[in-house]
């Protein structure tokens, strides 16, 4: 019984549990940023990011990690992270002013990356691929990026220059963990 209730299989339902649960905030969030219900966004967006966090030390901790949560996790954040960013750019307003062509340039970065892995899956299915630790930083300043554009617009800041800082840095760690994760692609697919 104790190995039913706090075993392996426990930690990794629990720890798939919160990423699922991050995927199905996902639309309620962006629901609520089209109703201009921006506290609820908010509070279900850190719901979401804490999910991002538990869910990695249930996978690490107590050895719950599967091929499908491994799959599903990148999943949930690219889905949350575009799907907010988007939001912000159709529904942010005048007061947030988020280029075009940083969503446009986070999008690419994300088909290029998901298109590669699934080529590189489907090519060599006994590959095992792990996330390198720019992609995992990239994953937290977007994070860290979309709660400070709640915070931004909750106490009705006006930081266009450091906003356009904060977009600049966070473009190039995007462009340089997608160059990293190509070479690791070509790496691996020659090999």
């Amino acid at each position: 019984m104790y190995q039913v209730l706090y075993g392996r299989k426990w930690w990794l339902i629990v720890a798939n549990g919160l990423t699922l649960t991050r995927l199905f905030l996902t639309p309620i969030i962006v629901f609520s940023m089209y109703k201009q219900q921006w506290n609820r966004a908010c509070a279900l967006f850190f719901v979401a990011a804490i999910t991002d966090i538990l869910d990695g030390f249930c996978a690490k901790r107590f050895g719950a990690q599967s091929k499908f949560g491994k799959l599903l996790d990148p999943f949930a954040d690219k889905v949350l992270l575009i799907s907010s960013f988007f939001s912000f750019i159709v529904w942010g307003g005048q007061w947030l002013a988020l280029p075009r062509w940083f969503f446009a340039l986070l999008l690419c970065r994300e088909v290029i990356i998901v298109s590669g892995t699934c080529f590189l899956l489907f090519s060599k299915p006994h590959l095992r691929l792990q996330p390198h630790v720019l992609g995992k930083l990239t994953t937290l300043l977007q994070i860290l990026f979309i709660a400070w554009l709640f915070v931004h617009h909750f106490y009705n800041l006006h930081f266009q220059a450091l906003n356009t800082v904060l977009i600049g840095v966070l473009s190039v760690v995007a462009m340089v963990s997608l160059m990293v994760y190509i070479r690791i692609g070509v790496l691996h697919y020659r090999s």
